[in-house]
């Protein structure tokens, strides 16, 4: 009810909160919090919000909270052995005292 009420107070003074998931990367809005390969969207492109943000009339007083989408890199993935190791992983750390 408090919640409910504080809302309705500040969206007649002015407050209102926008919307960020499917819009482009905007540093006058955002703050990335984070950057996620994705194939489904375009590169730059607000694919989470983790907080809302908000505006006085046409001022950002609040920055949106986002995580940003990134090309998805194929060659990432793919890691190439060590030399001298065909497994992948790194190589057994030695005994130095020995």
């Amino acid at each position: 009810m408090i919640a409910s009420k504080l809302s309705k107070i500040l969206s007649l003074r002015g407050v209102q909160p926008f919307e960020s998931v499917g819009k482009p990367f905007d540093v006058n809005y955002h703050d990335a919090l984070l950057q996620m390969p994705r194939t489904d969207v375009p590169p730059n492109t607000v694919v989470e919000e983790v907080d809302r943000g908000y505006k006085l009339n046409d001022k950002v007083i609040r920055h949106a909270k986002v995580i940003v989408s990134t090309p998805a890199d194929d060659s990432l993935s793919a890691v190439p052995p060590q030399a001298g190791n065909s497994s992948g992983r790194p190589p057994e750390p030695t005994d130095l005292d020995s």
